[in-house]
């Protein structure tokens, strides 16, 4: 089977696109430890850097390269009841570490009842 340089060209950049495209899909930073049906554990981790690329910057005129972590945050949530949710998320920023979100949620049926601390988007 031989293909045109075109279709080739038109396939291989399709299967690009949709490997690209996928790539949030895969991206996995979590775990979830089930105690029961009822309980359970869940840790995630998110990670903000960033890449600084200078030309000639270096003593001997080349190129530098310096990726460097910006802050961590560690995500988790634990289910200790059917109706009973705690949230705990904390933020790692050079040698400090703040406290984001505290937050119990309770299911009441009809409606639910949030009692803790919760930073709104904006503050984030």
């Amino acid at each position: 089977m031989n293909l045109s340089v075109t279709k080739r060209f038109a396939y291989g950049g399709a299967a690009i696109f949709l490997f690209l495209v996928s790539l949030p899909v895969l991206a996995a930073a979590g775990a979830k430890i089930k105690i029961d049906d009822d309980k359970y554990f869940q840790i995630g981790v998110g990670v903000r850097g960033s890449v600084s690329v200078e030309e000639n910057a270096a003593t001997n005129k080349s190129n530098a390269f310096n990726p460097a972590p910006e802050n961590i945050r560690l995500y988790t949530v634990s289910q200790v009841h059917k109706n009973v949710q705690v949230e705990y998320n904390t933020e790692l920023s050079g040698q400090s570490i703040n406290l984001l979100d505290v937050v119990v949620k309770l299911d009441l049926g009809v409606f639910d009842l949030w009692v803790g601390r919760q930073l709104p988007p904006s503050d984030r």
